[in-house]
Order: C-alpha cells, then structure tokens, then sequence
C-alpha cells in the first residue's frame, strides 16, 4: 500500500519545510522592477545574504535555538530592512532611471511628502499610508513565521547538515562568479554609508572646468538680449522614442515652419546631461559654470564657493543678469551664491490665477511677468536670463492651456472657464503618463513659440535646452542620458559658426552629442565673439 502523506518520514518533511522557507524568504531579497509600475516580479535569482545567512544558523543550530523569539525578531528586522532595501533599489532605478542616494534625498522627503499630499488630498493620503504601513507588516509577519519553518526543519540534524551543505556550496558560486545571483542588496547599504560618510566628513572638490570658460568679449553681441531657457524633463527620448516623437512631429514641423517664416535660425544639437529623470540642478550648475557638477557633494562644493559662471561674464559685459525660478517656494540662498542681479521665484512672480498641479505657475505666465517687469522696460540693460520651466516636471499633470493673447494671463481670469475645466482634470493613472508628459512637452513646444513670436524680440538670442531626460518610468529602462539643445537667432553669422562647431541647421538633433552639458558654454562664448571663435 503507498503511504499517505501523514506517513512521509519527519525528515523528509523538515527538508520541505526548510526548502519552501528558504525559497519564500529568497523571493524579496531578489525580485525585479514591472516596468512602468510600482509592482516587482519573481526573478530566477539567489541572495547570497540569504545563502549565508542560512549557513550560518545551520553551523550554529546544534548549540543556539533558532526558534528563539529574540533571534527570531532580529533576523525578522534584518531580513526585513534588507527586503525594503531590494524593493528600493529596484524600484528607483526602474522608475527614475538613477541610483537611489539617501544622503542627497532623505533632505527632500518633506517636500516629496508635501507635493504628494497636495496632488491626493488628505483622505487619499492617509488611506495610502495605512496601506503601506499594513504591506510592510504583513511582510514582516510572513518573514517572521518563514524564519520559524526554517527553524523547525534545522532541529532535524540530517536536515541541518544538508542545509549547511547546500549553503556552502551556493557561497561557493557566488565566489566563482557564477551569475545565478542578484546584486548583494548590503551592497547598497555599505553604499549608501560611504555617501553619508563622505559627504558629512569632508567636502568634495569641485573638479576643473572640462572647457574652462574662454576670455571670449560678450560685447560682440551688440547687446542682444540671451535666454536660456532650461525645458525640464526635454529629453532625447522625444526624438527617439516612438511613443514620444510621433504624436509631437507635427508640432516640430509647425514650430520649424513658424519660425522660419519670421526670421529666426535654429540650430540643434545634443548634449549628455549630469543626471537623469531628476536634479535638474546638476545641470544648471554645469552648464553655468563649465565644470562636470555630477553629483549632489559636487554640487554642494559649487554653491560652498561657486566658481565664476556665466551669470558673472555677462554682468561683467553689461547685462542685467536675472533669475526667472517660478519652481522655488521656499529661501533660495543658492541665488546669491550664483550671484544674479534679480531673482524672480513663485513669491516674486505673484500669480493668482489657478494652480496647476504642485507646481502650480504656468511657465508662460512666468515668461510674461519677466515681459513687464524686465523686457519692456524702457532704457534697460541687455538682459541674461536663466529660466528653469516646471510645467514639464513630474507628475506631468494637469497642464495649463495655451493663451495665446500673453497680455491677458496677468489678468483676473487668465483662462476662459471651458478651457479651463478641461485642463484642469489631472491624469493619475500610470498607464496615462506617457501621454501626460507628450502633452506637456507640446504645451513647451507652445509657449517656446510663442515667446519667440511675441515677446523674445527681434535681436534676441534664445538657448532652448532639456535639463535632463524624464524618469525612466516614460523613458523606459537603460536610456541614454541625452538631452536637446536649440538655439534661436536671427544673426546668420552666429548661426554659422554654431553650426561649425557641432550643430546642425533645424529643430531635429542627431548625434553625436557635443558632450557634457559642462562643454556648452565654452561653446557659446566662442561663438558669440567672431574673433574667439577665429582664434580657435
């Protein structure tokens, strides 16, 4: 007669029963990212954590009780910490397309608190932090009665010495390099404390300009008004991702045809941005000052004893150099520190028209409050600007409706009600938001042309660019870091020598990139003198 499962000998029963823990106990410590969502999948991986771990508490279960409550719970915490470590890691690099850096980011944790509260409201965010916090129970639970089948099965001698065999052997792999292993998750925390450590015990140095900022004589400009115009978020992936290019290539044609017809030349280039998906100010550091500021400590450095920028060679030229940050709602001591002559953040701007998202001012609102307050102003100085867009940033929605009468947005109703009200409906699910960031980009795309058309004036020079690609939850994963660089003029002759060191005539890039965004400035200052530009 076969025997029923009851029968089974003990020791087959324990060897299951430590099998199908370790199994489970193995599933967060190695899962992987479902692209584009918050959702991880089973990876066909071993956690040499885990392997150890397991060997360990085979060796020592013949003298230490592994069903210990005390042992029980730290292990519990331990394995626990280093899941939500996994699940981290993964679902960082998956979504933003970038190392997670706690030391850089815990700082901005109430800001992140803050704009999620305000995008959910309180209800919606009170339930989602209950749901977190009965997810991350429950797992700690599952691990803590995983940790207890384990320890049952290891009270078995033969099933303990199987186990630590089987341990070692696995240890064994890993050492030779077999790749049956996920990446150490203690990896990442030894990492993360390296960052800390570095950035509380000294500071970094700032590294030296890859193009040092040449003596070029901005007076050759003939007092032209420069914009530089940073479009968050504007990444290649909307020339080269066809989610992305198609729907917006009939707006680049437009745009190209718009343009043409009243005077301006485009040229077009690529540059390699210092970050990705987020940091956006990495690369205004870089591209202000010509050195490669890659990394929250160099960026510290930069603002500890900022070097001289591009804000200083212009106002050394003449120009009224000014700041257009509508993003910033708090103290902003970096300003001074790059030392702009007027700083216009979300305060300053004073708009009192409806809010749009978290982030809530219209970059074309900015642009015309810059219009009254700097370009119109009668006898001014040329003018240097430096405008970080938002309307661009994550979460990609609502977006504000393009007015095409500028004059009108500093009104009491800035939008018709209809218009309104269609804008204003926000998309929160994930499947939309690569259709959410098309329609921000168009919205760019927008009022790009419409501060050439109506508001840039005819002398002026307007350097387009992204700050970096978005996150790589609508990029998708592995990416380039590139980012578009457009330059508007209306001079044929700097046209020219823009296009002979690297650009190409048009809105459409092509690679290769120029490099670094760090190399864009000290290609700008020698195209703007003819004679800097002769001497190289």
């Amino acid at each position: 007669m076969t025997p029923g499962p009851d029968s089974r000998p003990p020791i087959a029963r324990q060897a299951i029963a430590c099998a199908v823990a370790v199994a489970l106990l193995n599933l967060p410590l190695t899962m992987a990212h479902v692209w584009p969502t918050l959702w991880t999948r089973p990876a066909a991986l071993l956690s040499i954590e885990l392997a150890v771990l397991v060997l360990v508490l085979a060796l020592a279960a013949g003298r230490v009780d592994p069903l210990r409550p005390g042992l029980r719970i730290a292990l519990t915490a331990l394995l626990l910490t280093l899941s939500l470590g996994r699940y981290g890691e993964v679902i960082t690099a998956g979504l933003f397309g970038r190392p997670i850096n706690l030391h850089w980011e815990a700082r901005h944790l109430p800001r992140i608190f803050e704009m999620a509260y305000a995008a959910a409201g309180f209800w919606k965010f009170v339930v989602l932090g209950l749901i977190v916090l009965a997810v991350v129970t429950l797992a700690g639970l599952a691990i803590y009665l995983l940790l207890g089948l384990l320890g049952r099965g290891l009270r078995c001698a033969p099933v303990r010495r199987m186990t630590a065999g089987l341990s070692a052997a696995v240890a064994v792999l890993y050492a030779a390099g077999v790749p049956l292993f996920a990446p150490p998750v203690s990896a990442n925390f030894v990492r993360q404390a390296g960052l800390w450590l570095e950035a509380s015990s000294a500071r970094a140095a700032l590294p030296p300009a890859a193009d040092p900022l040449p003596a070029a004589d901005l007076r050759a400009l003939g007092g032209r008004d420069v914009f530089v115009l940073f479009l968050e978020s504007y990444g290649a992936t909307v020339f080269e991702e066809p989610r992305h290019a198609t729907p917006l290539a009939g707006r680049y044609a437009e745009l190209a045809a718009q343009v043409a017809s009243a005077g301006w030349n485009v040229a077009t280039a690529y540059v390699i941005a210092p970050t990705f998906g987020g940091a956006s100010w990495l690369s205004h550091a870089s591209f202000l000052s010509g050195a490669g500021v890659s990394s929250p400590q160099l960026y510290e450095a930069f603002i500890a004893d900022t070097p001289e920028t591009l804000v200083d060679r212009f106002r050394g030229a003449g120009y009224r150099t000014v700041a257009l940050v509508p993003g910033i709602k708090h103290e902003w001591p970096q300003g001074a520190s790059l030392r702009f002559d007027r700083v216009y953040d979300a305060a300053a701007l004073d708009y009192r028209g409806p809010a749009f998202g978290w982030w809530g001012i219209p970059d074309q609102f900015s642009l015309e409050r810059l219009y009254q307050q700097e370009i119109a102003r009668p006898g001014r100085k040329p003018l240097f600007v430096v405008f970080p867009t938002i309307m661009s940033h994550m979460p990609f929605t609502p977006t504000p409706p393009y007015q095409p009468d500028w004059a009108g947005l500093t009104t009491a109703q800035p939008y018709g009600p209809d218009v309104l009200a269609d804008a204003l409906v926000p998309d929160q699910e994930w499947a939309q938001i690569a259709g959410a960031f098309v329609r921000t980009i168009r919205y760019d795309l927008d009022v790009l042309g419409g501060f050439l058309a109506e508001r840039a004036g005819r002398n002026a020079v307007v350097v387009a660019l992204g700050d970096h690609q978005p996150p790589a939850i609508v990029t998708g994963p592995g990416r380039s870091w590139a980012a578009p660089v457009h330059i508007f003029t209306r001079d044929k002759a700097l046209h020219e020598r823009l296009l002979g060191k690297g650009f190409r005539s048009g809105l459409i890039p092509a690679r290769p990139a120029l490099g670094g965004m760090e190399r864009l400035p000290g290609i700008l200052l020698r195209a703007f003198d003819p004679k800097t530009a002769a001497a190289d």
